[in-house]
């Protein structure tokens, strides 16, 4: 992909972010891209595949925001990029975007500060087109032309949604928060959706029929199991110095309740 990029854009400085999402998942790359984004310079072009439908019917996408460019497939890996917008995203035909568990993706239409492109200018693509290298043959080259200042509107033609995960539900009432693990990251942390201050205090935070009475404020404060609020602002459930997945034996979409937030 980077030589891709390269040989249409040779003046291109390609950073990585990560090359450590697991398999398949979508939420967890749109989380650590919506992480990331805000420390990149405006008119950054960000490349995200992961992509378990390469090759279907799903469509290539390019979504340009105020501040960056983002190719990749339209799976929703660009999600929680637009959530974050200061014009947040609308569901299509009033669809809800509400879930209990991660699964099948729901159109959106984009504020208008915001376009989607499907990419569908072959001339502009590396030739022959794998069917199972979308990154190499599609976004890389359509990333490099971006980069040389190819206009979007010679990229691909414009469309009025794109596809984005559903919300995890998170519940709040009577001093009781109920969320989701969404993300599961290298370490084996538990990356949760729920965001509270890093000042708030907790009575409980209860995961896999086990119960932690305190936040910590650094990953070697406790021995064990203990939960934080991690860089992303959101509850992690970890392990001093193990995988709290595997301690647990828990993954995505295993819930986690918390009380007496202040």
């Amino acid at each position: 992909m980077k030589g891709a990029i390269l040989t249409v854009c040779p003046g291109a400085r390609v950073i990585d972010i990560t090359h450590e999402i697991d398999a398949h998942d979508v939420a967890q790359a749109s989380q650590v891209l919506a992480s990331a984004v805000p420390y990149f310079p405006p008119d950054t072009i960000h490349v995200a595949v992961v992509d378990p439908g390469v090759g279907s019917e799903r469509l290539p996408l390019l979504s340009i925001t105020p501040n960056a460019g983002f190719v990749g497939p339209d799976n929703g890996v660009f999600t929680d990029v637009l959530r974050g917008l200061d014009h947040p995203i609308l569901p299509a035909n009033q669809v809800d975007f509400i879930a209990d568990h991660p699964g099948q993706t729901h159109r959106a239409t984009l504020p208008d500060d915001c376009a989607a492109y499907v990419i569908d200018k072959p001339d502009l693509w590396r030739q022959p087109v794998s069917q199972t290298f979308h990154g190499r043959d599609i976004f890389a080259p359509v990333a490099g032309h971006l980069g040389s200042g190819v206009s979007s509107d010679k990229i691909g033609t414009v469309i009025e949604y794109v596809e984005v995960l559903p919300n995890l539900e998170v519940r709040r009432r009577d001093g009781r928060i109920d969320g989701t693990v969404v993300s599961v990251d290298r370490f084996g942390n538990l990356v949760t959706n729920i965001r509270i201050g890093r000042s708030a205090k907790v009575s409980d935070i209860e995961v896999a029929g086990r119960r932690i009475t305190t936040l910590s404020t650094f990953y070697t404060e406790a021995a064990g199991l203990l939960a934080i609020v991690g860089s992303h602002g959101a509850i992690e459930i970890a392990w001093t110095q193990d995988s709290a997945a595997r301690r647990l034996g828990v993954g995505v979409g295993t819930r986690v309740t918390v009380r007496d937030t202040l």
